[in-house]
């Protein structure tokens, strides 16, 4: 399975988003402000104050009805007066704009009816945005509105809608919103909108009272919400008993105390969905036990609720009645059915949610198939609730058995990207935390993942250095870098240069190195550690200054010392060096006569990566010329002798050896006075570009490489061999051209 990209459009959403200061036109207008109406309770009571110390005669006395003040605001347009975009695009915009946190009492002006039309409006966690900015839904027809968490009263959000809205407005979601308000009363508010199919008041101040205004008005009303509301009697319900379809009562006191609210649920003809779960302020998620409510009518009475498909009574006295209705879908912990439709109901209940996802992970451990349906119950649950520590726990926990091994493979990459997503997230917020980082470490520890989903890399890469510099453990020591070996090579240079450059990252890594050394042990964990500050070196002058700062290049001496013979501990440890060689200003510090005389040593090399990688710290080295050459013992002369004897007689591996970012660390070896310099630098470029033709001749064309190559053949004085691999490196080149 391949990732899908996002489509055109979103695309497109997307970069109107991050770019609305330049695609819109941003400018001030004047606009006259009701000073009397927009006042709060403390700006209207020193204004009467302050009025009625001005007049001595108090029979004068009256409130100003239409004191206007004129100020400047920012408003956002077309540029083109004729430019309207769609419902379908409209709303794309507007949702993707409150996704990003880029919805104001500016930018909203954006949605003039003149360019945008809009029938929905869903805004969680919109705090930037007034009701002097949601006035402007007022110009659109709107029959969905959802204001969850917001800042502005209720009464003023229904007063920001149109007429037409009023009348024809189907759902409305004002959870966890403000009911005070100076001027009118919520509930009078909300009956006004006598269409209204869906209500959910949830986590409000909602009571009693208004419940009986809200059944007396609202005829047509089909979903009811009232959870962790004030209500404390729900018999004003029987007037909703035959058009009432859902009902919600999460937390509800008469729910948990009165014994009357079973015979009030039983007359509701049409439900189709119920929840009377409770769940007591302080209780753990495994301490959810039985309450005391008289559930036995209602199961027992196999005429009762005749529609209902979905029954929520967790938390409450529960005797597993056998006249449960066959269709009745119900949530609970005893079998993946249940825990599933948990998952499923419960995803803004933080303890339900950690108790379903307890639950899940001991069942997942006998799942034999892949199973995206789960994933997709788990990542929303994890996404609502990211600073709850045994939430995040349980679900990082259940995403690696969902995801761990073969069952990757056969999961699609958009999925595996939003479970990478969240677990980086769940290690961002929980930075000190073990087994979450743990937890996280086994899921991204994936071929699959790492090699064909595409994620924040560097984001990912940071958290897991983080975590590796955090613990000793052995395991998650060995996961962690090697997270980083393959991150590493596949992020910016920039980006390696980052993490690279800080010298508790290095020091931890080369500590981890040296441990190895003093127990002789070159173990996988040794393998990844040397391959990460491979690639984290890689075209990255400071990360390699900052390895020989912290000791790397005496330590990495020890260590081809103590392995001597093991060539994939040789060929990473001169993979680095080489990328050490290519910095010119650092050469110098390799001029160690230890280390040329080991370089010597592996040239000769039965293994043609290790003697590959020594051949090219020599050619660097060399390149600076006799007097830059600090070694001597071993003259530069013997070296380049030795160096050319070696090329020459390299056979072709089967494989492609290296690969490389950039061929620009050669081109000054290729303008090199000396043949067997020029030699390595030309066979290097010659076996990626036969090896990998459609990968390094596009690259070696666009950087210019083939000028130089062309440069050598033109020369009379290039040996012979030059001339051969350099003609067939530009024959190479041409024919891909001609492919492409």
């Amino acid at each position: 399975m391949l990732e899908s990209p996002n489509s055109l459009q979103d695309l497109c959403i997307d970069v109107i988003c991050d770019n609305l200061h330049d695609i819109f036109e941003a400018c001030l207008v004047q606009v006259d402000i009701d000073v009397h109406n927009s006042m709060n309770d403390e700006e209207m009571f020193l204004h009467k104050t302050t009025t009625q110390n001005m007049f001595f005669d108090t029979q004068q006395i009256h409130e100003p009805t239409n004191m206007l003040r004129t100020t400047n605001k920012l408003k956002y347009k077309f540029k083109e007066k004729n430019q309207f975009l769609c419902e379908v695009l409209s709303q794309s915009l507007f949702d993707r704009m409150v996704c990003k946190g880029l919805l104001n009492d500016e930018t909203i002006t954006l949605f003039s009816p003149n360019n945008t039309k809009l029938f929905h409006i869903k805004l969680k966690d919109v705090l930037k945005l007034t009701t002097k900015g949601l006035i402007q839904i007022s110009n659109h027809k709107i029959v969905n509105l959802e204001c969850v968490n917001m800042s502005i009263p209720v009464p003023d959000v229904i007063r920001c809608l149109s007429e037409w809205s009023i009348q024809n407005l189907k759902y409305l979601n004002i959870s966890h919103s403000i009911f005070d308000s100076y001027n009118y009363s919520p509930i009078i508010s909300i009956s006004q909108l006598k269409n209204l199919r869906t209500l959910n008041v949830s986590d409000t101040e909602f009571n009693t009272h208004a419940l009986e205004i809200i059944c007396d008005d609202l005829i047509h009303l089909q979903s009811l919400n009232i959870s962790n509301t004030r209500v404390v009697d729900i018999k004003p319900l029987i007037k909703l008993k035959n058009q009432l379809q859902c009902l919600s009562m999460f937390n509800l006191i008469t729910a948990s105390y009165d014994s009357t609210m079973i015979p009030v649920i039983i007359q509701l003809n049409n439900l189709t969905y119920l929840d009377i779960s409770c769940e007591p302020p302080g209780m753990s998620p495994f301490e959810i036990i039985s309450r005391v409510c008289d559930l036995d009518n209602l199961l027992k009475n196999v005429n009762a609720l005749p529609n209902l498909i979905y029954l929520d009574m967790s938390g409450m006295k529960n005797p597993n009645h056998i006249h449960y209705q066959k269709n009745l879908t119900v949530a609970g912990m005893t079998d993946e059915k249940q825990i599933l439709t948990s998952l499923k109901m419960y995803t803004d209940r933080a303890n339900y949610v950690q108790k379903s996802l307890y639950y899940l992970f001991r069942l997942s451990p006998t799942l034999n198939e892949p199973r995206a349906d789960i994933i997709n119950l788990v990542l929303p649950a994890m996404a609502n609730h990211p600073k709850q520590f045994g939430v995040q726990m349980a679900a990082t926990a259940c995403l690696y058995n969902l995801t761990k091994g073969e069952f990757a493979s056969k999961i699609h990459p958009n999925l595996l990207k939003n479970v990478v997503n969240l677990t980086i997230d769940a290690m961002h917020n929980f930075p000190s935390q073990i087994q979450i980082q743990k937890n996280a470490l086994l899921t991204l520890c994936s071929d699959r993942i790492l090699q064909e989903v595409n994620f924040e890399k560097f984001r990912c890469a940071k958290l897991v250095i983080m975590a590796l510099c955090s613990t000793d453990d052995p395991s998650m020591n060995r996961m962690a870098v090697a997270i980083i070996s393959i991150l590493a090579s596949k992020i910016t240079t920039e980006e390696t240069s980052i993490i690279g450059s800080v010298p508790m990252y290095m020091k931890k890594l080369l500590s981890m190195i040296k441990d190895k050394v003093n127990e002789r042990n070159c173990d996988i964990t040794m393998k990844f550690t040397l391959s990460a500050l491979w690639n984290l070196t890689d075209e990255s002058s400071i990360t390699c200054s900052v390895f020989l700062q912290e000791g790397g290049i005496n330590l990495f001496l020890d260590v081809l010392m103590t392995f001597a013979g093991e060539s994939s501990i040789e060929t990473k440890v001169l993979g680095l060096i080489n990328n050490i060689a290519e910095v010119q200003e650092l050469r110098h510090q390799l001029m160690i006569p230890n280390l040329i005389n080991k370089l010597q040593c592996l040239l000769q090399s039965e293994h043609i990566d290790v003697s590959y990688f020594a051949a090219g710290i020599i050619a660097h080295l060399a390149s600076d010329g006799e007097e830059k050459w600090g070694v001597k013992e071993t003259p530069r002369s013997f070296m380049l002798d030795s160096l050319g004897h070696v090329v020459s007689n390299w056979k072709t591996p089967d494989i492609e050896m290296v690969a490389y970012r950039t061929f620009r660390p050669f081109f000054p070896l290729l303008k090199s006075v000396d043949n067997q310099i020029q030699l390595w630098a030309v066979w290097a470029i010659h076996h990626v570009c036969t090896k990998n033709p459609k990968r390094y001749c596009q690259m070696l064309f666009e950087e210019g490489g083939n000028i130089l190559l062309e440069t050598i053949l033109e020369n009379t004085d290039t040996d012979l061999p030059i001339r051969q691999l350099a003609t067939i490196i530009l024959e190479t080149v041409q024919t891909e051209k001609i492919n492409l």
